[in-house]
């Protein structure tokens, strides 16, 4: 906010591995959301998921969480090791394999 109470939005060079994944997906058609998994009684919360392909996209995610999902047949995607377009990239390439 500024002086007058004016919202400045300045770009970032601050790189999100999330708002990417997002941006590429909504412009290839596929369509994600941010709601939780429920499996066996267990609640499981990606920072968004594809239901469509059932890839959940977290940030940190444990190995007991993660082997859970993976069994009931969701691919488990950790974003926190993300650092740059280019590895967004390669993770698009492996998803679509």
């Amino acid at each position: 906010m500024d002086k007058g109470n004016q919202l400045r939005i300045r770009k970032s060079n601050i790189f999100d591995p999330i708002l990417e994944l997002k941006e590429r997906f909504s412009n290839i058609g596929l369509k994600y959301n941010n709601g939780k998994i429920r499996i066996n009684g267990g609640v499981y919360s990606p920072k968004f998921k594809v239901q469509s392909q059932k890839w959940a996209f977290f940030e940190r995610i444990d190995e007991e969480e993660k082997n859970v999902l993976s069994k009931n047949g969701w691919t488990v995607i950790d974003v926190s090791k993300i650092k740059n377009r280019v590895e967004v990239n390669q993770l698009i390439l492996e998803l679509f394999r």
